[in-house]
């Protein structure tokens, strides 16, 4: 049976003591035992548990050395060396003294910890022991901060990476938080490069409580590690028409506040990270094509008269699809209205 290893890397400031993060709580809800299964990496500058041993975050007693710490940390991302170098040792240590040793390795991480994902596909692929390991990457917003976008180690990946999927926040304005937007192109046999551009700041994604992007996108990190060897308890479980609802959410969301701003911020928001594609930006109605898609499936008849208009043939068949939309999933028909389209 095919034993995969999953690495959580924490964002910048962030550790496992932050349960409502998703890469933090991911890690909880991992299966097996850590340092066997599953480990997790405090984030550069964060105020980490004393199980932590990453340099650059606030361990200790000593006021000075923690605020030292977390500054390189903040700052410069002091720390994720270490934690490239960690993870190859424990990775290491279990093949050296386990009768079934590791067939794969899933990375999840947010921020720089997404970054740091690149950074350790980068190194097993350099390390003989463990060059033939297929990888598989789920990246929340991967910002590796100013200075590092010559670094190629941080900003591309290696050919054993096998599977990569990335959350792109679109709504984060900051030009230091620049994201890595990999050409989905630019994969070869038996690859896949998909991203999922998302409404919202560079936090957005990893925040499933409080924003409805941040659900839909930890639901994608559950689906991504159970497809390839990760085993979750209590994994999120969302209905095409529950994506559907929170989809229509994120769109009301984005009505009003161009309804306040006279549609300055929906532009603003728009034109802030040029570099992610998303071939629905300027559509009225859908926020990326994992939207469509989705709608698509649950409402077909409105799909369809969407792409070809209401005919005589299709008013019918249009009329009882927009009335079930109504009854099961009345946000997504206040959307569509809001939005002029219904």
């Amino acid at each position: 049976m095919p034993r995969v290893f999953t690495v959580y890397n924490c964002g910048t400031n962030f550790s496992r003591d932050n349960k409502d993060e998703t890469v933090a709580n991911l890690a909880d809800r991992t299966a097996g035992a850590e340092n066997r299964d599953w480990m997790i990496n405090a984030g550069p500058g964060s105020a980490s548990s004393a199980r932590s041993i990453t340099p650059g975050t606030s361990r200790g007693d000593n006021p000075i050395t923690k605020m030292v710490a977390r500054i390189r940390g903040l700052l410069g991302g002091y720390g994720w060396e270490q934690n490239v170098e960690h993870t190859l040792e424990v990775i290491n240590a279990i093949n050296a003294g386990s009768a079934q040793t590791i067939s794969g390795v899933n990375l999840v991480g947010w921020s720089r910890g997404a970054i740091t994902c690149f950074m350790i596909a980068h190194a097993l692929q350099e390390q003989q022991a463990t060059r033939t390991l297929p990888v598989n990457i789920f990246a929340f917003d991967p910002v590796p901060g100013p200075g590092n976008f010559d670094d190629p180690n941080k900003t591309t990946l290696p050919q054993n990476v096998v599977h990569y999927a990335a959350v792109l926040q679109e709504g984060e304005s900051r030009f230091i938080m620049k994201p890595v937007a990999l050409p989905l192109n630019e994969q070869g046999p038996g690859q896949t490069r998909v991203s999922y551009p998302m409404p919202g700041a560079h936090s957005a994604g990893v925040s499933r409580r409080k924003q409805d992007s941040g659900l839909v996108a930890s639901f994608l990190a559950h689906q991504f590690l159970q497809r390839y060897g990760t085993v979750l308890t209590s994994a999120i479980q969302l209905t095409s028409r529950d994506i559907c609802e929170l989809y229509a959410n994120m769109r009301l969301d984005l009505i009003a506040s161009g309804k306040k701003s006279r549609g300055g911020v929906i532009r603003k928001l728009a034109a802030s990270r040029k570099e992610i594609i998303n071939e629905f930006r300027d559509t009225v109605y859908f926020i990326n094509w994992h939207h469509a898609d989705n709608f698509q499936a649950t409402f077909p008849e409105v799909w369809r008269a969407m792409e070809v208009g209401v005919t005589r043939n299709n008013k019918a068949s249009f009329d009882a699809g927009v009335a079930a939309m109504r009854s099961r999933a009345p946000t997504t028909y206040r959307s569509l209205v809001e939005a002029g389209i219904l």
